[in-house]
């Protein structure tokens, strides 16, 4: 296994959701590489389960694919707030939801190179309706479907997001090993 050793490190771009820094790399050998790397901001992604094993999803136009996601409801991480808050409030905003029972059931990365992103996965539990509040630009739909259909849904492409592919396949095997 090689060793290396970062020598240099500057923020080369700042935008309000991510920052692309150029890292100098020193090897073993004494070669030098330059990497981009780009940080975004934390997010969570929450997963509302009802007792009937259903999940709530939402649907978005999302520009950068240009068609409507389907996906769980999620959001960026103020600064000075925990992932919990955000999660709370993210729920809120994008579905009118409001869970008394929260679990953490993951902390993932994107990817192992070039982009840090990292993201909380939320359980929510024992929801209630309240009214949605999402932001001005943000045209969201709300669907209540079985973690069975989810998981087809995954299968067959309609949905296609990572971290909501790894929380709807992590909650459906927690309730195949009877561990919710």
């Amino acid at each position: 296994m090689s060793k290396w050793k970062v020598v240099g490190k500057k923020r080369v771009f700042k935008a309000p959701l991510f920052e692309v820094y150029s890292s100098k790399i020193k090897f073993e050998s004494g070669k030098e590489e330059e990497y981009l790397d780009v940080y975004r901001k934390p997010t969570v992604i929450i997963f509302p389960l009802t007792p009937k094993n259903e999940i709530y999803l939402i649907s978005q136009k999302r520009y950068l694919h240009a068609r409507f996601i389907l996906e769980a409801p999620a959001g960026y991480i103020d600064e000075n707030e925990s992932s919990l808050s955000a999660a709370k409030r993210e729920l809120k905003e994008e579905t009118g939801l409001v869970a008394s029972h929260w679990e953490q059931i993951a902390k993932v990365e994107s990817s192992a190179n070039v982009i840090k992103a990292t993201a909380n996965l939320f359980l929510a539990t024992d929801l209630e309706e309240d009214d949605a509040t999402p932001e001005e630009l943000e045209n969201i739909e709300v669907f209540k479907i079985p973690i069975k259909t989810a998981v087809e849904k995954i299968f067959t492409g309609e949905i296609f997001t990572g971290s909501t592919i790894q929380g709807i396949l992590m909650i459906d095997k927690l309730i195949r090993d009877r561990k919710l």
